[in-house]
């Protein structure tokens, strides 16, 4: 199946600093139905399976696993190009 990594737009990356805080508050599975398997932090190590609890790092990427349908929904959703 398609993957995706998810890096959000400067704009949107400003608005998530703010108010989302962990991987559970952004919702990716509920609003899209994409799965996500692992992150990429900042510093470039991997975290894979990571709990919902986990904080965002606004400068890492989440991993996210999805069909088609799934993957052109989230990048609709988060506004990724």
């Amino acid at each position: 199946p398609p993957r995706s990594t998810l890096k959000p737009s400067t704009a949107a990356s400003k608005v998530y600093k703010r108010q989302i805080k962990t991987l559970e508050e952004i919702k990716i599975k509920e609003r899209t139905g994409c799965t996500i398997i692992g992150l990429k932090k900042e510093d470039g190590t991997y975290i894979i399976n990571p709990e919902l609890g986990m904080p965002i790092d606004t400068n890492g990427r989440i991993i996210v696993l999805g069909n088609t349908e799934q993957i052109n929904k989230l990048n609709n959703v988060f506004h990724i190009n």
